[in-house]
């Protein structure tokens, strides 16, 4: 049990570290959304952009995610343990296969944009399609360069180089700053997504001069055991499904935005990513921190530290979050007029945007505990129970959203389904795993 006790305290540890830089990088994310709120307001320009990302960001969590650290870390946890050299020969070949894959499937969504781009924002007229068909195009290198960055981060999280890792989001956001503030002057809106493609390279590079010291920063070959990378990818479905889930609700219940008043993909973003504030500095930090140490339990086959360990990270969200959910729920509007009141983001705007933070406020402590039991039921290698679960949850944020009549209510559904969902996760873990202890 002391050794448990350790290893939790080494959590904390790790997950302040993560937390301090995610902490910063909300800031620059914050700052990020400031100055778009003060440049567009919620109008229909942010809605482009907004819009644009949809596609990409369903391609980064179906095909990158072969590549994501909840799939090679617990691989890389045994070939590391065992031997470097046939680690570094395999990622050799995971980075090899997934540049085929992705840059196959690219080339392809490429081609079929103008198509697609009609399924996400089905409310756009001719001018704001023709716009956000480039726009999408452009940012199809974001998942091929986050995708590579996964890869690298598999290897550094299994490394425990999580000072290299926390700082990969600060850089993303980093970029994207510098787009606004540099490149938007000189070429409008194609000018935001050259920041968002300067911070998904900034992602990725600041981890490559680290696993190059090691030995372990992977490049192509020519030869792939494809009966190898099959698997991996066999393995990986059920994630890439669970993680697509969130994409696919998030996608519907945009284009139910593009239906209703412009600006309402714009006011439904900007709410949820200040909600993503907190949910990142406490649900991703130690549940990130988390997974190398629960991969680690599971080979060792210490089931009932392996509960201990997940059950008491559960309790630390609870404290942590929760009252940062009521401060959200007492102050939105207070929230939304400090971050984002400047330039044309008017009184009516924040109105807006902080009743749709208010709802999305509602599953902050569920959000987090489903990022927790998802990457615990990855850890030990279960990866259907995480998707029928989500599927759960996201079906019932769709019926609920679809009777939705502003962007209010989209995102009450979407807490709504997050709740849902982290009830039932909590009621199946606790079934399935309390027997160990």
């Amino acid at each position: 049990m002391r050794g448990l006790l350790s290893r939790a305290s080494g959590l904390d540890k790790t997950a302040f570290l993560l937390g301090f830089f995610t902490f910063l990088s909300q800031v620059l994310a914050l700052f990020r959304d400031r100055l778009l709120a003060g440049r567009f307001g919620t109008g229909g320009d942010l809605d482009i952009y907004y819009a644009a990302f949809k596609i990409p960001d369903l391609i980064y969590v179906t095909v990158a995610s072969f590549v994501s650290v909840t799939v090679l870390i617990p691989i890389l946890a045994r070939k590391l343990l065992a031997d470097q050299k046939a680690a570094k020969e395999f990622l050799d070949q995971v980075l090899t296969a997934f540049l085929i894959i992705i840059l196959s499937i690219e080339l392809v969504i490429y081609f079929l944009m103008p198509y697609l781009t009609h399924l996400v924002a089905p409310g756009f007229g001719e001018a704001a399609q023709s716009q956000l068909i480039l726009l999408s195009r452009v940012l199809l290198l974001s998942p091929i360069l986050l995708g590579l960055s996964n890869l690298l981060g598999s290897v550094t999280q299994s490394l425990s180089r999580f000072l290299v890792f926390s700082l990969t989001p600060v850089l993303y956001n980093l970029g994207i700053i510098l787009g606004i503030l540099f490149f938007y002057p000189s070429f409008g809106l194609l000018g935001l997504t050259f920041g968002v493609i300067l911070g998904a390279f900034l992602h990725m590079a600041i981890q490559m001069p680290g696993l190059y010291a090691r030995s372990l920063l992977p490049r192509p070959v020519l030869n792939v055991d494809w009966r190898k990378m099959r698997e991996i990818i066999r393995v990986s479905i059920p994630r890439s499904l669970t993680l697509a889930l969130g994409q696919f609700v998030f996608l519907f219940l945009n284009a139910l935005a593009s239906l209703m008043s412009a600006g309402s993909i714009a006011l439904l973003n900007l709410s949820f990513n200040l909600q993503s504030v907190p949910l990142a500095i406490i649900g991703v930090s130690y549940s990130v921190a988390a997974f190398p140490e629960l991969a680690r339990l599971r080979e060792k086959g210490e089931k009932r530290h392996f509960y201990a360990l997940v059950s008491g990270l559960a309790k630390r969200i609870l404290f942590w979050s929760l009252p940062v959910t009521l401060f959200f729920l007492l102050f939105s509007l207070s929230v939304v007029r400090l971050v984002l009141n400047s330039g044309r983001f008017s009184v009516g705007n924040a109105e807006q945007v902080a009743a749709s933070l208010f709802y999305f406020s509602l599953s902050l402590t569920a959000q987090s505990l489903a990022l927790l039991y998802v990457r615990a039921y990855y850890a030990m290698g279960y990866t259907r129970k995480p998707l029928v679960i989500s599927l759960l949850g996201s079906v019932l944020t769709i019926i609920l959203a679809y009777f939705g009549k502003e962007a209010s209510h989209l995102s009450l559904a979407y807490s709504a389904g997050m709740i849902f969902g982290a009830a039932i996760f909590y009621q199946a873990f606790t079934k399935d795993f309390k027997s160990h202890v």
